[in-house]
């Protein structure tokens, strides 16, 4: 008999367009975030913008909007983080981020 598959959650199984976004924003490398999301289709660029308030620091997020205002990417992006830290706020559970505020 064989073994049953290992369970993940891991967004990048289903997602593999996700892992060098996520090495990006980690990194804080906004300038690879960006080229990372540009030229994929809408449907893919807007499910990883929901998955980045896992990834991208409020502060990183934050300073792309600034350098760049008209980056709606880049304001997509804090959007989910700010909401996501709001309902973390409200819930008092912590965020579905671990990475520094």
């Amino acid at each position: 008999m064989t073994a049953p598959p290992d369970f993940t959650t891991d967004p990048a199984v289903a997602y593999p367009e996700l892992v060098p976004l996520r090495t990006a924003l980690r990194d804080g490398d906004r300038p690879a975030a960006r080229r990372q999301l540009a030229d994929l289709p809408a449907g893919t660029r807007t499910s990883l913008v929901q998955l980045s308030p896992e990834y991208g620091s409020r502060e990183l997020l934050a300073s792309a909007v600034r350098a760049d205002p008209g980056d709606t990417i880049a304001a997509a992006m804090l959007a989910n983080r700010l909401v996501d830290d709001a309902w973390a706020v409200r819930t008092g559970k912590p965020p579905r981020s671990g990475c520094s505020r």
